[in-house]
């Protein structure tokens, strides 16, 4: 619900098709799978390495620059109508207006970006594989390896976000590899994990090592199996068969859980015991035998992950799942459709697949929780005049609307009400003379009557020429020099928001004057 998630969203669609094109890129287990050889040419060491904290730890410029980088390169993958600087301009607004409320307190985070924001997991993999591609693979490796072996670690590289793995050759020393990774950039930190040591059923020594939810092994004879990994806080809690969700969504449960064994055990009777082992916390989890069985029998047939099938001509009939909706709904949808006497209609959907997608009902989590940012929807965003004929200021000076130009020629949109009487505000002030000079500026404390105050003195100050702000002095000169006669009124006044209290009001006008929004106060110019 944060007020930067669709954008996020959209941006998340826009960078994840350049995120395959890294060198090191695995997609997930199945992936992985896929790439792990299942024997070696030479003697290696299981090794994985991690990212301390990957998200929070992106200089937003770094971010910035990384994505500039992948952009420019891979042009042809970003659609047409979205230029570079939107996309980048897009991506700097949601990483400098992460604000969350904790303890009643509202925050705003400085550095990094969200964890629950979409566009994060595309933008931080990028983020490091720009780092890989400029960095590790030209200039870091070379300093401790030969071409031939930087070569082969550009091979046996793999990561996965934040999480690397490696069959690392014995022959070559793997400290120098974690100083190469650490050298990428001072904010990011690698740790690194050697496998262990255990023996097998047969005795033995093997090496053992998980990635995601893989148990990769290596024998003596540098042969590789796989096995499924579950984390020692498992506690294999799935979905109750008796919840209230559609039947298909209870079904696929055991289905997809077998799928996971069958594809990332390659051991044929261990792949026995572990669905020996899911079947016992499935019954635990009111599992039906029938249905179990039915799921492990289809998970058998199918097999390893089939080729993804082409959903370009499925669309999706999505409503929220209640157990008394009869699924007789979409024979009706598909009825009315044939029937239509709208040829346009007919052309639009003779080929697509018209399906049922249920969507969770909300739980008791999602009715208690929920983001803190909350708008009264009987009073529209804007600013707006009060009904006071004797207001001065509404009568003449301000000007009602839900947008407004700054002086960058930006649109500013205003996602608050707000009258003559609001606190804490910051607000727009144009010249009328010369409707070009405009300045940014804030109420002082926390009063009442605060923002009248504050204007009722620009106007006072515009009278007389004289104050210790630049815009009153402005606006006198300017009359004088423009040859008009000073009347009133003599600007005209917006208003960009108005906040809770007034603790971030000095830092957002700070802001908004280095971004160049009014003209008085633009940086360039000053300098």
């Amino acid at each position: 619900n944060s007020p930067t998630q669709a954008l996020s969203s959209l941006v998340e669609k826009l960078l994840k098709p350049i995120v395959p094109c890294l060198t090191t890129y695995i997609k997930d287990d199945w992936h992985f799978i896929k790439q792990l050889p299942r024997t070696l040419n030479y003697e290696a060491t299981l090794y994985s390495c991690d990212i301390e904290s990957l998200y929070t730890s992106i200089p937003i410029d770094l971010g910035l620059e990384s994505i500039s980088y992948w952009l420019n390169n891979k042009s042809n993958l970003i659609p047409d109508r979205f230029s570079k600087d939107f996309i980048l301009e897009a991506l700097e607004f949601i990483l400098r207006n992460n604000n969350f409320k904790f303890d009643e307190q509202h925050y705003n985070q400085a550095e990094g970006t969200a964890m629950g924001t979409k566009c994060a997991p595309p933008y931080a993999c990028l983020v490091v594989g720009y780092k890989e591609e400029t960095k590790l693979f030209p200039i870091e490796l070379p300093k401790f390896f030969s071409v031939e072996e930087t070569n082969l670690i550009k091979v046996i590289f793999k990561r996965y976000m934040d999480h690397g793995f490696l069959l690392w050759p014995v022959t070559l020393n793997f400290n120098n590899f974690m100083i190469c990774l650490n050298n990428l950039h001072p904010s990011i930190n690698y740790t690194y994990e050697k496998a262990r040591i255990i023996r097998d059923e047969e005795g033995n020594l093997v090496q053992i090592l998980n990635f995601l939810d893989v148990n990769v092994i290596l024998n003596d004879k540098n042969e590789i199996t796989t096995d499924v990994y579950y984390k020692d806080t498992n506690t294999h809690d799935y979905l109750p068969y008796d919840s209230a969700h559609p039947e298909s969504c209870k079904k696929n449960v055991p289905y997809n859980l077998a799928k996971r064994i069958i594809v990332f055990v390659s051991d044929p009777e261990k792949v026995k015991i572990r669905l020996e082992e899911l079947k016992h916390w499935l019954k635990n989890n009111k599992y039906p035998d029938h249905v179990i069985s039915n799921a492990f029998y289809n998970a058998k047939l199918q097999g390893p992950a089939p080729k993804p099938k082409d959903n370009s001509e499925k669309i999706p009939f999505v409503t929220t799942f209640h157990e008394d909706i009869n699924n007789n709904i979409m024979k009706n949808i598909k009825r009315k459709i044939e029937n239509t006497p709208s040829d346009h209609l007919k052309e639009i959907y003779q080929e697509s697949n018209i399906f049922l997608s249920q969507r969770q009902p909300k739980n008791l989590l999602n009715l208690l929780t929920n983001s803190a940012i909350s708008r009264n929807p009987s009073l529209p965003p804007g600013i707006f005049k009060c009904k006071d004929l004797r207001c001065k200021i509404c009568r003449l000076y301000i000007t009602e609307c839900s947008e407004f130009e700054l002086s960058n020629k930006k649109i500013w949109n205003i996602n608050t009400h707000i009258t003559c009487h609001s606190r804490n505000v910051i607000y727009f002030l144009k010249c009328k003379f010369c409707m070009c000079e405009s300045y940014i500026g804030k109420t002082i404390g926390d009063q009442v009557h605060g923002f009248k105050t504050r204007m009722n003195n620009h106007i006072s100050e515009s009278k007389r020429g004289v104050s210790p702000c630049k815009f009153p002095v402005h606006v006198f000169n300017c009359s004088k020099t423009n040859n008009k006669q000073l009347e009133e009124p003599f600007f005209n006044i917006y208003v960009m928001l108005s906040l809770k209290d007034n603790s971030r009001l000095e830092s957002l006008e700070t802001l908004f004057h280095k971004r160049g929004y009014d003209t008085l106060n633009n940086p360039s110019r000053i300098s």
